[in-house]
């Protein structure tokens, strides 16, 4: 059986094209941008989409994504209250299972963070706040930190922390947020503080924090629940901020949108806000910035957005999947065809399409035209339509990568495929369906 299995998925990996491979290592890709740089992928899906590799129901409950790095699947999920950090083989089968600690049991309960991984490494944050290191290849722990003990942090009033760290050299950057500390750089192999930058006595937004560089300097930007935040990478001195407010201007409020850095720019929306969105301008020392535009209508909440050749991509509210110009803020076009009646999701970038996921589990292959978004195959996540489908996608190594709470789906999206595998399906023992 196990030869039958090995062959059989010798013969599968091989029935592909070459393609460049490329890791998603992170919440949003490589560069936390939701781009991928791969090619070679399909440009039309099938008729009931693409194929379904393998499929997992062991991971646990949770919304957060993968993280695909050294031929390993990294998915934290939540079982009987327990947070486990899984890693799973290219072929859907549990590696180990590393539980660190109990998990977000409030309103949506479960795991919310999309596992780190870099260079041997792999960290987690749990719900209630605890950041956790383990050793890639067994899941041996390493260390710990509990942003609220250890930092005062405070989470978001009803949702807990829901943050995917970020690296930064051999720093781990995570936002305890609150009145003494916003952001902390700990070291990222041992766990101790490098730095800590000043609070605003605000809480923790369920935003993961990017690294900007503008000049010759480099910055951590971020959310807190009223501000956008810019801090020095080297030591953490607050720079700047810019106040954002919900519309109910209440601490309960959420900044999940992951901000969007280019040009010596920064790109935020907001579901919640008058401003909807907000490109802000970075000035030449980065110690403070202005708004360079904002747009009402793009209000992309919790799916984020994408910018692909000087074109931003999300939800406009209601209204459809909006293009808004970079340089101006104008939209361009919104297309009500992507995702069905219920438009709102997710969507990442890769090979000059656009992956959309809506929230009534509809997903779309979408192509990008000057014009207007056209729909080039869909599938529907087999859980029911009304569920919370709010963990994005993300692309590795040609294979899409679908989480619906405990069950992890993948999909191959690699554009040639022989005859005789068109329609294969496998689940985690290899066993064919």
């Amino acid at each position: 059986m196990k030869r039958t299995v090995l062959v059989a998925a010798f013969i599968f990996l091989s029935a592909f094209v070459r393609v460049p491979a490329a890791d998603w290592p992170q919440w949003h890709g490589p560069n936390r941008d939701g781009v991928s740089a791969e090619t070679g992928l399909l440009q039309e899906w099938p008729t009931n989409g693409p194929a379904i590799v393998w499929t997992n129901a062991s991971v646990g409950n949770g919304y957060g994504s993968v993280a695909v790095a050294d031929g390993t699947v990294y998915i934290a999920g939540a079982i009987d209250g327990e947070g486990r950090l899984t890693a799973l083989t290219t072929d859907g089968k549990a590696k180990w299972t590393h539980v660190y600690g109990a998990e977000h049991a409030g309103m949506y309960p479960g795991a919310r963070c999309t596992p780190t991984a870099h260079d041997g490494l792999v960290y987690v944050v749990s719900g209630p706040g605890v950041v956790s290191c383990v050793k890639a290849g067994a899941g041996d722990p390493v260390w710990k930190r509990d942003m609220v003990a250890d930092f005062n942090g405070r989470p978001s009033i009803k949702w807990g922390f829901g943050e995917s760290v970020l690296i930064d050299g051999d720093r781990v950057i995570c936002t305890p947020a609150g009145s003494n500390v916003t952001c902390v750089a700990l070291n990222r192999k041992t766990g101790e503080t490098i730095w800590r930058s000043p609070g605003l006595d605000q809480r923790h937004a369920m935003c993961s924090p990017v690294l900007l560089e503008h000049g010759k300097q480099r910055f951590i930007v971020t959310q807190v629940v009223r501000h956008i935040v810019g801090l020095s990478a080297k030591n953490g001195e607050l720079l700047w901020t810019f106040e954002m407010l919900q519309n109910n201007h209440h601490d309960d409020a959420v900044k999940t949108f992951t901000p969007i850095c280019a040009d010596g720019h920064v790109f935020v929306s907001c579901g919640g806000t008058k401003l909807g969105s907000v490109k802000l301008r970075l000035s030449d020392d980065g110690r403070s910035v202005t708004a360079a535009w904002s747009q009402p209508r793009f209000r992309t909440g919790i799916g984020g957005a994408v910018l692909c050749q000087g074109r931003l991509y999300g939800v406009a509210g209601r209204e459809g999947w909006a293009c808004v110009d970079w340089q101006t803020g104008g939209v361009l076009h919104v297309s009500d065809g992507v995702l069905g009646k219920k438009r709102r999701g997710a969507c990442i970038v890769a090979d000059g399409m656009l992956y959309c996921r809506g929230l009534n589990g509809r997903f779309d292959l979408v192509r990008i035209l000057p014009d207007r978004l056209v729909p080039a195959g869909s599938f529907t996540v087999p859980a029911p339509p009304k569920d919370k489908h709010w963990a994005h996608p993300a692309i590795a190594n040609g294979v899409l990568f679908v989480r619906h709470k405990g069950t992890l789906l993948a999909l191959d999206c690699r554009a040639k495929r022989s005859a005789g595998h068109a329609n294969e399906r496998r689940d985690t023992k290899g066993v064919q369906r």
